[in-house]
């Protein structure tokens, strides 16, 4: 708490002394904040920017990744690197000692004290041609994962060695699976999920141990298929790995408990396949509950999946990355309607019966306080919200090299 109170004391003095991002929208710029990410510990902001102008064909004349530290706001934003043109993956390792930032033509490692370079690769360090539009750490923070995002019937996940900066493992896999292509490691990387061919009926699990890469087999749940051939649209761990969660073609969501790989539950959600549009499925941290929402219906739900119950309904809006806060107080989404009042933003009160709480913005990340969240303005800059008191803290001025 006392912490707390230091954060938003720098931001009040930083408004009043600096006054440079009064808490009112700003007129849009030239720029714009494409995506934002937020360490673990809830100190640093990384933020992608670019602007209209191209400099090449890969890269725009304004565009870079950026660095906030929240503790420090009276100093201006660390540049780290130019953007990739094409989608960019950023990433902070559990220890919030590095930023990883991957994109179609480059993977860099820096070190979030000074921002130096401790791993850079282009797409060419590996024989096979691949992008680094997927990449995880490993718990420990000392191994990257990456993983090509591009769509083709053979690919590879890389494990590196961050230090060594080596690449230490490489798995050949199928990638038929569009929608949980990059689901592959459990997040205690214990265990590897080898998603198969179209034809198979069922999808198997084996250990996984960084000195020897892939190893025995450790179960098997099954699938079932659509006229498409298309079998799973969804899938997701719980953050300490004890769960498993599928969401089939034909709208079934299933839970698996990891230790033996046994079903628990499985609850049919939503009436019409998801196709294309996708299920977006995350765990509750203190319950044992799972928020689901289908792309393509006007549907989210919320499932104890323990006593097989739904505890949460709504059926106004489309979501998208659905959320709970660390501490399970609150449920975020993002509403993928056409919304002229800019209010694109729900986040539910938990305790309070899931009341409602319209922001203006996009793209939330949380304080592990669950109190401060920062999004994406309507104005294309990085605005903090505390959510206990439904206020706006302060908009974070424009980054500039």
């Amino acid at each position: 708490m006392e912490k707390l109170k230091l954060v938003v004391a720098a931001w009040i003095l930083y408004l009043v002394c600096v006054q440079i991002a009064p808490l009112q929208a700003q007129p849009v710029e030239p720029w714009q904040v494409v995506s934002v990410e937020m360490s673990n510990d809830g100190r640093y902001l990384a933020v992608k920017h670019e602007a209209s102008i191209w400099k090449d064909s890969s890269t725009y004349a304004d565009s870079g990744i950026w660095l906030y530290d929240l503790r420090n706001l009276l100093s201006p934003p660390l540049y780290l690197r130019e953007a990739d043109r094409f989608f960019t993956r950023m990433v902070f390792s559990p220890n919030n000692g590095y930023l990883a930032v991957g994109g179609f033509y480059r993977l860099t490692v820096f070190e979030v004290s000074n921002g130096a370079v401790v791993l850079d690769r282009p797409h060419s360090a590996t024989p096979k041609r691949s992008d680094f539009r997927r990449i995880f750490f490993s718990p420990d923070s000392k191994y990257l994962m990456s993983f090509s995002y591009v769509h083709s019937d053979e690919n590879e996940v890389s494990i590196w060695d961050i230090e060594a900066g080596e690449r230490v493992h490489t798995i050949p896999v199928q990638q038929n699976q569009a929608h949980i292509g990059q689901l592959w490691l459990s997040p205690d990387w214990r265990q590897f999920i080898n998603w198969s061919y179209i034809s198979s009926e069922t999808e198997t699990i084996y250990d996984f141990k960084i000195e020897h890469g892939v190893g025995q087999e450790r179960g098997k749940i099954a699938t079932s298929a659509s006229s498409t051939g298309v079998r799973e649209v969804g899938a997701a761990f719980s953050a300490d790995s004890v769960f498993f969660a599928l969401a089939t073609w034909d709208g079934k969501v299933q839970v698996y408990e990891t230790d033996s790989w046994t079903l628990m539950n499985e609850i049919e959600l939503h009436q019409t396949p998801c196709g294309e549009g996708g299920v977006s499925l995350a765990f509750a941290h203190q319950r044992t509950w799972l928020a689901a929402e289908c792309g393509w219906e006007v549907l989210l739900t919320v499932w104890d999946f323990e006593r097989n119950e739904v505890v949460f309904r709504d059926e106004k809006y489309r979501f998208s990355e659905v959320q709970f806060t660390s501490d399970d107080a609150y449920l975020i989404a993002n509403r993928n309607e056409n919304i002229s009042d800019k209010y694109a933003l729900a986040v539910w009160r938990i305790e309070e019966g899931f009341e409602l709480t319209l922001y203006p913005g996009n793209s939330p990340r949380v304080h592990p306080n669950s109190e401060l969240m920062a999004v994406i303005g309507h104005d294309s800059r990085i605005w903090i919200w505390n959510i206990q008191q439904n206020k706006l803290l302060v908009i974070l001025p424009a980054p500039h090299q």
